[in-house]
């Protein structure tokens, strides 16, 4: 079932788990989206848990902003004015 909603399973090469299992996932449907996968040992997981926290940077194709100054302002969208027909049509295109 999941191979019908992600091409690809990328499944970490190193332990997720205390007893030496691999029991954790990260579910892309392109591994190129995915970098700098990291899993850390239990004793970095804040929560009490047996699983090891799993962290990585998801790349999307839009660059970050660094801010010159103090008093530049982040850009502030107008959600309300969007085409929200077009995104969907976007988004159902990329399925």
């Amino acid at each position: 079932m999941l191979a019908s909603y992600f091409a690809t399973l990328a499944i970490t090469s190193y332990p997720t788990h205390v007893k030496g299992n691999t029991l954790d996932l990260v579910l892309v449907n392109d591994t190129a989206l995915i970098k700098s996968l990291k899993v850390h040992s239990v004793s970095d997981c804040p929560l009490s848990t047996d699983h090891f926290m799993i962290s990585f940077c998801l790349c999307h194709g839009v660059e970050e902003q660094e801010f010159s100054s103090p008093s530049s302002s982040p850009m502030v969208y107008d959600y309300p004015k969007a085409d929200w027909v077009s995104l969907c049509d976007h988004i159902e295109s990329r399925l």
